[in-house]
């Protein structure tokens, strides 16, 4: 009995030891298999995975931001600001956001050039200032002048349609239709958007009395078709250039404001360039031809070699001194203050139809 206790014990020791070499047989060395093979062992402690505490070994960490968004340290090429950083500011290179605001209280609304004020176009819906069509003399026909950045057919005129569509012919000049008896000078009134003398202007004793484009005939200003047709009609110093007298000069000393000597004779100066529109002036004158023109109500308040005309002083275009002696008059006139005038017996034998101190008024 105690032989076979003996044995048996034995044996379940024996036993035990092959079971525990067999095992071992079975993971001679976990540390020797290749990465991340499925385990070849069945006893968790003996053979721990690698990645279990450390889930980032191989594998994308869960908890780095870069993981799941490779752009993250990376300019975003999903965010619209990142090649267009303007996309939440104004946009300084918008041609745009010059245009005008529609909005605004201040902005005339329109759908028409019609709808807006003089000087004014409508740009998408809005009123503005327009362009001016003009920024001196050179930029308008030959037969035109310059004024507050329009071309105006310049010269003497007879009636409207020596001054195309968008003028009137007032008092022997083309000029803008008027809204006010402002727009019309110190001597007319504005009737139905056109200047006319007013009641106590265009009566007359001498044409001194008229506008320098008229002349006074039967105690009324009558507006003559030109200054002059020849040099001949410009007197002495003069010469007759598109229908006005224009001072001859040796420098442009010798010439009215935004003159100067041209080939001896005086001309607009084609590279002054005082203004624009007439609000580049101020104290109320006038631009035209790029030249600042003051207003007057009598050539006393021009320059001595410009002229009040219909309201701004403009270089002198009327004739100038006629003669010096009644040599220097033809047709049997006579040389009286500076000019050649006819002598009469009565008011019927003057064109003008008076008749003082024995020679007709002029």
């Amino acid at each position: 009995m105690q032989r076979l206790g003996i044995s048996t014990q034995s044996g379940i020791i024996a036993l035990s030891l092959l079971l525990a070499g067999g095992l071992l047989s079975g993971c001679k060395d976990c540390n020797d298999r290749p990465v991340r093979p499925d385990p070849v062992c069945t006893d968790d402690v003996g053979c721990v995975d690698p990645d279990v505490n450390d889930p980032d070994a191989n594998d994308p960490d869960v908890n780095d931001p870069d993981a799941n968004d490779p752009d993250a340290n990376d300019p975003d090429v999903n965010d619209p600001d990142v090649n267009d950083p303007d996309v939440n500011d104004p946009d300084v290179n918008d041609p745009d956001t010059s245009l005008p605001d529609v909005t605004d209280p201040d902005v005339g609304t329109c759908s028409t050039a019609a709808q807006c004020g003089p000087g004014e176009e409508c740009v998408l819906g809005a009123c503005v200032p327009a362009a001016p069509e003009c920024e001196r003399r050179t930029d308008c026909a030959s037969n035109e002048r310059c004024e507050d950045g329009t071309c105006i057919p310049d010269g003497v005129c007879l009636d409207d349609g020596d001054c195309g569509t968008a003028h009137l012919c007032q008092r022997g000049q083309c000029a803008p239709p008027c809204s006010v008896d402002g727009d019309c000078g110190p001597t007319g009134v504005c009737e139905v958007n056109r200047c006319v003398p007013s009641p106590d202007a265009g009566q007359c004793q001498s044409s001194a009395d008229c506008e320098p484009c008229e002349t006074c005939v039967a105690g009324a200003c009558e507006v003559e078709g030109a200054y002059c047709v020849n040099d001949a009609g410009c007197g002495i110093g003069k010469v007759c250039r598109d229908g006005g007298c224009a001072f001859t000069c040796s420098s442009s000393a010798q010439c009215p404001p935004g003159q100067s000597c041209d080939g001896g004779v005086c001309a607009d100066s084609e590279g002054l360039a005082e203004c624009v529109r007439n609000a580049d002036c101020g104290s109320g004158a006038v631009c035209i031809d790029a030249v600042c023109r003051d207003r007057c109500t009598s050539d006393a308040a021009c320059d001595p070699l410009e002229m009040c005309a219909h309201g701004v002083c403009r270089p002198d275009l009327r004739p100038g001194v006629e003669c010096l002696r009644t040599a220097d008059c033809s047709g049997g006139a006579s040389c009286v203050d500076a000019q050649c005038r006819m002598p009469c017996w009565s008011a019927g034998d003057c064109r003008t139809g008076t008749c003082e101190q024995g020679y007709c008024t002029r």
